[in-house]
């Protein structure tokens, strides 16, 4: 590796416009610089809404940066997946990595999600790899018994193996 393309960051930025507009908006340091951030979406949502004077800014150098686990998103109403939809999205769309943790997830939602993702990560992928190249999407299944890597160019490749875990799943289950 040359010289030149080594990259280290000791948490501080460079002086500039972004270091100087970091230091004077409230809770956007703390947003960017937490190595691990548990949060509420409600701290990343913004990143989807460019409406609101600069405040997807540090949400989206946030997603930009790490990897969103969304926990329990089944938890959620039916109102919010539209947010949370955009959310996922918007993690493809910036090169994040999405993990889902739940136990109880519709079939409808994961699709749905993988959906979101899928689109924004070809937008991604159409940027910053080949153009016109089919992504195709790291995909796992884990509990506690296994795990189930797989890579999906379509919905239907996906669909059939997350159906193939539920099956798989619901057969494991130990009977009391």
């Amino acid at each position: 590796m040359s010289g030149s393309s080594y990259v280290c960051y000791e948490g501080n930025l460079q002086p500039g416009p972004l270091s100087e507009w970091l230091a004077k908006t409230r809770g956007a340091q703390a947003l960017l610089d937490a190595p691990i951030l548990c949060c509420t979406i409600d701290h990343l949502i913004p990143a989807t809404e460019g409406i609101r004077g600069g405040r997807q800014i540090a949400p989206m150098l946030r997603l930009m940066s790490s990897d969103l686990v969304l926990d329990e998103p089944d938890d959620f109403g039916l109102e919010d997946l539209p947010a949370l939809s955009r959310l996922v999205h918007w993690a493809g769309l910036l090169g994040s990595r999405v993990l889902l943790s739940s136990a109880t997830l519709p079939p409808a939602l994961v699709e749905g999600l993988f959906e979101a993702y899928y689109a924004g990560r070809g937008s991604y992928r159409q940027n910053r790899g080949i153009p016109g190249q089919t992504p195709a999407i790291c995909t796992a299944w884990f509990d506690e018994y296994s795990a189930a890597p797989g890579n999906h160019k379509t919905l239907k490749s996906f669909k059939k193996q997350h159906d193939n875990w539920v099956e798989k799943r619901g057969d494991t289950e130990p009977h009391l």
